[in-house]
């Protein structure tokens, strides 16, 4: 059984076959992550029910492509307050807010919101992953943890 998906460099087809233990892009040789298996039995939930819509990924894939180029100046220490500040007030003003709050409501903690989903959040700098940025939705069911650990406001 091969599934297909979208792999993130070069919007390539990847392909996941059933004794195979990754995902790998048949355009770029692996040099990319996918993303999207498109079957509906391993589409995210949060994607059947049109919570996250495609031009969330978008903006997901926009920032993304953002944060491998970006280039702190020299006397700055990067960190979640940095990244969401620049990509939100700077580089993605019409489509993003910055939001600062607690995450998991111990660890102080800043993400970004798309404008017009309240709901979609993609945190470019999670707490203590090894990658990112990650897309995620606060809607749904009482099972999602996500709208528990994210609180905060928009930074003006």
């Amino acid at each position: 059984m091969i599934l297909q998906a979208n792999c993130h460099v070069c919007r390539g087809e990847g392909r996941l076959g059933k004794d195979d233990s990754f995902v790998y892009c048949l355009n770029c040789m692996g040099r990319g992550y996918v993303y999207l298996i498109k079957d509906a039995n391993w589409t995210p939930y949060c994607i059947q029910t049109g919570d996250i819509k495609q031009k969330h990924i978008d903006i997901w894939y926009s920032i993304c492509d953002t944060m491998r180029t970006l280039q702190p100046p020299d006397n700055i220490v990067v960190n979640c307050h940095w990244v969401c500040m620049v990509l939100a007030l700077k580089l993605f003003p019409s489509m993003l807010e910055w939001h600062k709050g607690r995450f998991a409501e111990v660890n102080e903690h800043s993400w970004l919101v798309i404008k017009d989903s309240p709901k979609v959040i993609i945190d470019p700098y999670p707490i203590a992953m090894a990658s990112g940025p990650i897309l995620l939705t606060t809607e749904g069911c009482i099972a999602n943890p996500w709208y528990r650990l994210y609180k905060g406001e928009a930074v003006i």
